[in-house]
Parts: C-alpha cells; structure tokens; sequence
C-alpha cells in the first residue's frame, strides 16, 4: 500500500481571476519573428500583481465567516521592492490588523512554498486560517521570446485545518540546485532567458527528479491519479514531462491552459490545480509538481476528501487585444510621462 503523510492542514476554499484580455502571440511574431503559445492573458492598464491578487483573494473568501490571520503573497512582479503586498491584500479582504504577512518569492514556486508553511502553520495550531494567494503580472522585455508566453493571473487559497478541509495536502518532496536559468538581476527591468539551460538542466530536471522520487517515496503511481498538474511555461513541457513519467494526456488535459493564456508565473501551477481540482469527486488524487527558475521544484498530492462545492472558475467571455501598439500601451511599455 503507498504511503503518504498527509499534512494536517488542508485547501478549504479557493478562487481565481484571469483578466479578460487576450493578445494573439501572432501580433508578436510578425514584429519579432518566432513562436509561442496561441493566446496570452494581458493586464489592463490599471491592473497589476496586487489587484489581480486581491480580486483572487475576494473570490476564495466571499461568504467565508472564519477569521485569517496569516496571508502570504507568492509572485515575482510585486508592486514594491521593499513594501508587502500581503498587507494591501488582507486589508482588501477584511483580515486583520492583527494578521501575519508576507510576501515570498522563489520564481514560480514562492505561493506553493506558501501553501506548505500555512499547512504547518494550521497543523500547529499557531495559525487558524490562512490565505495564500499568487499572483503574477508577468514581464518580459519587448521582442524578448518571453514576450510571447509572459502574462498575467491570479489564484487564492484558503488553508483551514483537516476537518473542514477539501482537499488534503501531503508533504511535498523539494529538490533544488544552483542552476541559473531564467533569471533577473536586481534592478533589472526585465528578466533574461537562460537559452540552453531553460530545458534539460532546469525545467526537466527538477521537475522530473522531485516527482519521481515522491512516486518512489509513496509508492504512488501515475494510474492513481485522476490528474497531474506541472508547471506549464509552454504547452511541450508538461506534455513531455507527464509522458516521461508514465501520465496519459487525458490526466493533464484537465489543467492545461498555456495555449489559452500564456504563462503567468506565480499563479501558474496554482491556476492548473484549481482547474483540476474543481473537476473532482471524494477520493480522486491530483500530482502537482511545481517549477521555479534557479531552480527548484516541489511534487506533493492532493486528496478530495469532501464534495467540492460550486465555486467553479472558468476563463468567460474575453476580450481581444488587436493591435500590438494596444498591448504596449496596456503593459505600459509605451505610456504617459509619470503614468
């Protein structure tokens, strides 16, 4: 039988927000040549990590009498350097001011990184219930490849203790190196794209190394999932990397959106567990492997243990982004002075 320690904390609510918006990546390519994903997600002009961040968060919560007293705030395009967006986010939902916050970033991974301190927080009991929320405004400089995946979504989760959780969360198995990839250096308004490291050294290897080795600690194996959920920087990767460890596309067709929408870094992997985990019944498992340049990766499952309610999400109606000019000016590439 496999074994697996579940963390005492669970996922008892959670919501999600993707801006209307979307840009054909083709307006890209016919500036700068190349390929991407099909559609990417585009931030209007007055939007950014911590509002999307707060209308995700609003959603998880709307409805919810418990008190949270602890939020933690997973991205890599927050607003300040040295100011927490966490605080601006508990304030928008009614939680404190006696509330615990922090922003936390490692790449893509920094709000999974997140869920597992709220879950130890929750189990302790020093915390009561936590909001963890990711959320990214992604950035890529103009004609950059990036330019054609980087974009932009939110996802929030409310972590409650194990009798009104969910879904359970097991402890995760984390692998990390010093392996320098996509990266930005302080100051730096864009990030660069680590060519040949992107792939075999980075993304594959981490991914492919914690979730192979969680299989192997568990005894878990890819049949006892109803879905797996990897990080999606493009619509290849985690086909390939689901393939190499034995997944049917049908088990991750339910998470996949990088054709619809892009990559939008922080809430990436989050927004795929959302996506499957609303699609299941008591007793179904999800593997979730998460991905963050620099490079780490963390696998765990998650366990439905109650009926999910009717807190769906769907992408709704968008609306098109029909010039390039019209992007570069909603990203504020081009924009007023002192915008």
């Amino acid at each position: 039988m496999p074994e697996v320690n579940w963390l005492n904390g669970g996922i008892v609510r959670w919501g999600a927000y993707v801006p209307r918006f979307r840009l054909s990546t083709e307006l890209i390519s016919k500036e700068w040549g190349g390929s991407g994903t099909t559609h990417k997600s585009v931030a209007n002009i007055d939007e950014d990590a911590t509002t999307l961040g707060i209308e995700a968060a609003r959603r998880a919560v709307v409805g919810y009498d418990r008190e949270i007293d602890c939020v933690f705030f997973g991205s890599e395009s927050k607003n300040y350097a040295a100011k927490a967006s966490a605080i601006t986010v508990a304030e928008s939902v009614g939680a404190g001011p006696f509330v615990s916050t922090i922003d936390l970033e490692s790449a893509c991974r920094g709000a999974v990184e997140g869920m597992f301190r709220a879950c130890d927080g929750v189990g302790s009991g020093s915390v009561k219930h936590a909001l963890v929320v990711a959320s990214d405004v992604a950035h890529s400089a103009i004609g950059d490849p990036l330019e054609k995946t980087a974009s932009a979504a939110a996802v929030a989760f409310v972590v409650g203790n194990s009798d009104e959780a969910v879904f359970s969360v097991s402890k995760p198995v984390s692998y990390a190196t010093d392996t320098i990839d996509f990266h930005r250096r302080d100051g730096s308004a864009y990030p660069l794209h680590g060519g040949r490291f992107t792939g075999e050294p980075a993304y594959f290897h981490h991914t492919l190394t914690a979730a192979s080795t969680f299989l192997d600690r568990t005894g878990f194996k890819a049949p006892d999932f109803r879905f797996a959920v990897f990080h999606q920087p493009n619509a290849k990767f985690p086909a390939e990397a689901g393939k190499r460890l034995g997944f049917e596309s049908k088990q991750l067709e339910g998470s996949m959106f990088a054709n619809s929408i892009g990559n939008p870094y922080a809430a990436n992997v989050p927004l795929g567990m959302v996506l499957s985990m609303q699609q299941c019944s008591v007793g179904d498992m999800i593997l979730v492997t998460s991905y963050g340049s620099g490079a780490g990766s963390d696998c765990f499952a998650l366990k439905c243990v109650r009926p999910v309610q009717a807190n769906s999400f769907s992408f709704g109606v968008c609306s098109p982004v029909t010039t390039y000019s019209q992007y570069l000016r909603m990203s504020r590439r081009i924009a007023p002075e002192g915008f």
